[in-house]
């Protein structure tokens, strides 16, 4: 792989906050060397690996993203999926995945060791020793006290 020099040019490109305009920034960083705004509206910039000049449209960098990928095909990819990476971190760190997020659940599961203790108490404690009726956990003023006691205990019916 060839070494990329240190010589980088501050970038000009809209400064939005998109995915696509931060990677163009880091192709021309990374890959590019004395960028130039011309007064054409057309930017130039000289490719670190081969020296090349290459050219394009002002706010436009496809042509740099282009000879990354033609010419420097080994370099670009290793790039890309370092990128990818750096990427795929930060979003594990800021947003959790669909399955986790769809998975929360505010309630006990009924294998769930609070969900049975608190289950085996209303059965043994106020039905059988006290003999209340086992009606009383439809009751909605019953469901209500639970609901107070511990709100992720799910009432079950009789």
């Amino acid at each position: 792989m060839a070494a990329l020099s240190t010589d980088t040019v501050p970038v000009p490109i809209n400064s939005n906050n998109n995915n696509q305009t931060s990677n163009a920034k880091n192709v021309i960083e990374t890959f590019f060397c004395r960028f130039t705004q011309h007064d054409d509206r057309r930017t130039s910039a000289e490719c670190k690996l081969c020296h090349k000049v290459i050219w394009h449209h002002k706010g436009v960098t496809s042509n740099y993203s282009r000879h990354g990928q033609r010419h420097h095909k080994n370099e670009f990819e290793q790039w890309s999926t370092s990128l990818k990476q750096k990427n795929d971190k930060q979003n594990d760190r800021k947003q959790p995945k669909i399955d986790e997020a769809f998975n929360r659940s505010t309630k006990y599961g009924s294998s769930h060791p609070r969900q049975i203790e608190i289950t085996h108490a209303i059965v043994n404690d106020m039905i059988i020793d006290l003999g209340l009726p086992l009606s009383i956990i439809e009751r909605p003023a019953f469901i209500r006290a639970m609901n107070i006691i511990d709100p992720k205990y799910k009432c079950t019916s009789r």
